[in-house]
């Protein structure tokens, strides 16, 4: 189901780059990046390192040379070029190989282009609309894909109602839904539109396409309910510090789902 929030990201994308929300590509770091840049020439020393504390981050860019940065070492800043490593061009795909490695190895990410800093890319940015927009379209088509899949196979809802009686010998909740595919009269509807992924994807399982569902449901929960797939790591604390090891699952679940899309 698209939430009214969903709905409105969807209908606001579209009209800024797509056609079609269900055909949106790949977001790049010029999507996401901050283009309201924090200039270390802008601030006090004092503010400055009030600044990177707050973020749990050592640098900021320099506004006089767009090709440095000012890095906090201990109590002072020292100016610094900026590595290529630090750096990618604005039209790189947010969800490339090595975007893991890339924030693993530095705080933030500089958007270049043509030799100076346009953006400026923290992890916690994978929270932005675009990232959303895209991962809901992936899943749109994946669970489409999936059904496809199931009905190729010769399979029915009444192959799921069997799937539930099966189970409903050594499982509570199974035993529920066997009761409520009768009482919702779901054999007479459209093949697989009125089941949970879960439940799709463990069909798939038994008719020979194992998978590891963990990641998937948790990608489809993130996205359909609108969460912050980047956590913070204490809000109460420091609300503006995030946790690392979520954007590493992040980027984890996507790949695991990108694999299971292909078997489809």
């Amino acid at each position: 189901m698209i939430t009214k929030k969903l709905s409105i990201l969807l209908c606001k994308y579209a009209k800024m780059r797509f056609i079609n929300p269900a055909e949106v590509d790949e977001p790049t770091f010029e999507d996401i990046m901050t283009t309201k840049i924090d200039f270390f020439e802008d601030v006090t020393a004092d503010e400055a390192r009030r600044y990177c504390k707050d973020r749990a981050i050592t640098y900021l860019p320099s506004k006089l040379d767009r090709a440095s940065v000012f890095k906090l070492e201990g109590s002072s800043f020292l100016r610094i070029p900026i590595e290529e490593t630090q750096t990618v061009a604005p039209a790189k795909k947010i969800f490339d190989e090595d975007v893991s490695e890339l924030f693993n190895k530095n705080e933030v990410i500089f958007v270049f282009d043509k030799g100076r800093i346009i953006g400026i890319t923290h992890f916690c940015d994978y929270n932005r609309d675009p990232v959303f927009i895209y991962l809901y379209s992936k899943m749109l088509k994946f669970e489409k894909k999936l059904r496809e899949t199931l009905i190729r196979k010769g399979l029915n809802n009444s192959h799921m109602k069997d799937f539930f009686a099966g189970k409903s010998y050594e499982n509570e909740v199974y035993a529920e839904k066997l009761v409520g595919f009768d009482k919702l009269h779901l054999k007479a509807l459209e093949p697989f539109q009125c089941f949970l992924l879960t439940d799709l994807l463990s069909l798939l399982a038994r008719n020979g396409i194992s998978i590891n569902q963990e990641p998937i449901t948790a990608m489809r929960n993130h996205i359909m309910h609108i969460k912050n797939v980047i956590k913070n790591k204490d809000y109460e604390k420091a609300n503006l510090i995030y946790d690392f090891a979520s954007f590493e699952g992040l980027i984890k679940s996507f790949k695991e789902f990108k694999k299971t899309n292909e078997l489809l």
